[in-house]
């Protein structure tokens, strides 16, 4: 049976992770926001459908990049964490067509 601290000790994220996450000069997928938790930054991590590269972009404040429709002004906004941002999130199969 594995212990409290042994729990702990494999639960906690590496303190070079953390230091990594809070270091400005170095990019990652986020940035340390003191009120929010993360802002999003500018990545490419490998996590897409059979191994493909995401770009993911954002602006400096955090806000994500829009490329589509830019010219017009937004319809749909959405507020939450990383679900409401499609990470890592799998779109269901449509229901079969019936005859």
């Amino acid at each position: 049976m594995t212990t409290y601290d042994e729990f702990l000790t494999t639960a906690a994220v590496p303190r070079e992770t953390i230091d990594r996450f809070l270091d400005e000069d170095d990019p990652t997928w986020a940035r340390f926001d003191g009120e929010v938790g993360y802002t999003l930054g500018r990545y490419l991590p490998r996590d897409g459908i059979d191994g493909s590269w995401t770009i993911l972009t954002a602006r400096d404040n955090g806000q994500r990049t829009s490329w589509m429709y830019n010219d017009r002004p937004s319809r749909i906004n959405t507020y939450g964490n990383s679900f409401t941002q499609c990470q890592a999130a799998s779109p269901r199969p449509l229901p079969p067509r019936l005859p």
